[in-house]
């Protein structure tokens, strides 16, 4: 096998490096329509196509199969990679659309030699970067904006006409939403965050007396695997909107919602954080983030116009993403429950967060348009736990009770029952930079637009997550069940 012919940097590799990875493949013949991957199964390794046709595809909510790319001759399966990379874990299955001829290379091999060759680092990253925009926009339509559904029945519940901005894709990624579109209770624009004409042409044609701008690559370990779509979107696109409303003769009447983040306090400086707090952002999105909340303000104070920033703390639910550390929690912890998971990786247990319930985020959203005048305010909780403890409380909800033994990296979370370790700590799920410490304060909410922030406490809210995916993993293990059988 020529490995050079999958491999460019084959040169910059030392003889012994060759050698490990020539030694470590070995083929593997596949009929059509073999499942290589699916879901979340043990990693295979990196495959080399050499000769057929693979497809790498992930199931909607409703079971829609819908398919990433597809992968031919001379490809290197990504997807395969991603088990071994810092940031790309994602639910995908991998079958072969033609009878087709693999090299495979085992996890631990390809990884140990990465550590060792930087050509050969940073040519996989270049890799899993060459489609990475389109496929993180895909899964981030798919699987991680809750809110879009949440706001759009709250408006409707209010009484309001609801107008929503979507991507065009070859792909529908609407499934959050399918059932008020089928009902006509919302109308769907194509549009782009990063075309402006798009957003002239929609708001001149709605012309809204409300905005939310929901719109973000919302991933803050993505952002530093995409840095340049991050900022064109987060940072650009709020711009992008703004001038869209002034052009359209909008800004006098136009009142306008800016999704900001609490990622902007970043190395925080203080505790709890307030409107008042720095911005230290510790991350490309969260840079991104800040140019948005800027621009916002001089909009605000340039133009008069009802422009304001909601800082939001973390916003979870049951329709949060699956790779979010909440929802990524209790999906683990309901299919260790049903034994079709051995084992949860986390990262950093330590890191402290303000989660609070995305539904009555929203109605904050909301009352902040409502107000006679356009202010910035902190949506929180003002209540803080860790990622660890966030974890005890998932795996409890499921029946599991846990025992935590080590320190660091060593750390591990032990099934009191059984004494099987069911939580280990990974490094490759530490951030280059990372935000330990995020508690908002939410005062100003509180006092001068009459929200309750702890409507939902943190108690409920991890019951309500971990008994729906207690759910789901019930259903996924039958399913297994039945197919097994």
């Amino acid at each position: 096998m020529n490995f050079a012919e999958y491999f460019p940097v084959w040169h910059k590799l030392t003889p012994s490096q060759q050698q490990i990875l020539s030694d470590a493949a070995t083929m593997r013949q596949v009929k059509k329509n073999t499942l290589l991957r699916g879901g979340e199964e043990e990693c295979l390794g990196l495959l080399l196509v050499l000769s057929g046709q693979l497809r790498a595809y992930i199931l909607s909510e409703d079971g829609r199969e819908i398919t990433i790319y597809r992968l031919f001759e001379r490809d290197i399966c990504l997807f395969s990679a991603s088990c071994m990379m810092n940031s790309l874990q994602f639910d995908i299955t991998i079958e072969a659309e033609k009878d087709s001829e693999l090299w495979i290379i085992s996890p631990q091999v390809y990884a140990k030699v990465m550590e060792e060759s930087a050509p050969l680092a940073n040519y996989t990253n270049q890799i899993m970067a060459s489609r990475f925009s389109e496929v993180m926009w895909l899964i981030e339509r798919i699987m991680w904006q809750s809110f879009d559904r949440r706001l759009a029945e709250f408006l409707l519940e209010k009484g309001y006409e609801v107008h929503g901005l979507i991507r065009r894709s070859s792909i529908s990624n609407t499934g959050r939403i399918d059932h008020l579109i089928r009902e006509d209770k919302i109308v769907l624009h194509g549009g782009d965050m990063t075309d402006s004409t798009s957003l002239v042409r929609i708001i001149g044609e709605v012309r809204p007396d409300e905005i939310y701008n929901l719109g973000a690559q919302s991933h803050v370990q993505v952002s530093f695997e995409a840095p340049e779509y991050a900022g064109d979107v987060d940072a650009l696109g709020v711009l992008r909107i703004l001038e869209a409303v002034r052009m359209v003769g909008l800004a006098e009447t136009c009142r306008i919602y800016q999704a900001s983040t609490s990622e902007l306090y970043g190395r925080v400086e203080e505790v709890p954080q307030n409107e008042n707090t720095p911005f230290h952002p510790y991350s490309p999105y969260a840079v991104a983030k800040q140019y948005g909340f800027w621009i916002v303000k001089e909009y605000r104070e340039a133009y008069n116009m009802f422009a304001v920033n909601g800082i939001l703390f973390n916003h979870e639910s049951e329709r949060r993403g699956e790779t979010f550390v909440t929802r990524k929690i209790t999906l683990a912890a309901g299919r260790i429950a049903c034994g079709i998971q051995d084992k949860l990786y986390l990262g950093n247990l330590d890191s402290k967060r303000d989660w609070g319930y995305a539904k009555d985020y929203v109605e904050c959203m909301w009352l902040m348009l409502q107000h006679d005048k356009p202010e910035d305010f902190v949506i929180a909780t003002g209540v803080q736990h860790t990622v660890r403890e966030f974890t005890t409380l998932a795996f409890h909800y499921v029946g599991i009770e846990l025992e935590w033994q080590g320190s660091g990296i060593h750390e591990k979370g032990i099934n009191k029952a059984n004494g099987k370790v069911v939580v280990e700590v990974s490094e490759a799920f530490y951030r280059p930079t990372d935000v330990v410490n995020l508690w908002g304060d939410p005062m100003k909410a509180r006092t001068v637009l009459g929200w309750n922030p702890q409507r939902t406490s943190y108690e409920e809210l991890c019951r309500l997550m971990a008994e729906h995916d207690l759910k789901l993993a019930k259903a996924e293990a039958v399913v297994l069940k039945e197919t097994a059988e």
